[in-house]
């Protein structure tokens, strides 16, 4: 079924536009902004329609932003979260960052996105204690 799912999600984006970021970097914060971890592996993101896909060659990075039951259960190397209507906009230092709150229909575990305005990084929290930012090496 899931099989199914990913291959209706594949077609559906290579017909209609979509926003796909491929990163080589996924470094573990805290909430003060400290790197707990860095990995080096290849991931992405993808925006299509209200939906998030997130892909990585690391099933330990996929488990940081899954439930502990599908960390465990889902072997897969993509999640897939469908975005609420929580919508929020920041000015940083670094330019205009975009809140997004999303949620996993299957295992009903949330996320917080934020994403810069050129999209440099993405920062996911699966908790408020931590983070996940992906990002391709290059720090501004």
């Amino acid at each position: 079924m899931k099989n199914l799912l990913l291959g209706i999600l594949l077609i559906y984006s290579s017909i209609y536009a979509q926003e796909k970021s491929v990163w080589s970097v996924a470094e573990l914060v805290s909430p003060d902004g400290k790197v707990l971890k860095t990995f080096k592996t290849n991931s992405s993101t993808s925006f299509v329609d209200s939906l998030l896909i997130v892909s990585c060659d690391d099933p330990k990075v996929l488990g940081l932003i899954s439930r502990p039951t599908q960390a465990l259960f889902d072997e897969t190397n993509y999640r897939v979260y469908k975005k609420n209507n929580t919508t929020a906009t920041y000015k940083d230092s670094i330019g205009i960052i975009n809140r997004h709150s999303y949620f996993n229909v299957a295992y009903n575990n949330k996320i917080v996105v934020f994403i810069d305005d050129s999209l440099s990084f993405i920062m996911i929290h699966p908790s408020p204690q931590i983070g996940l930012v992906l990002h391709n090496g290059i720090k501004k």
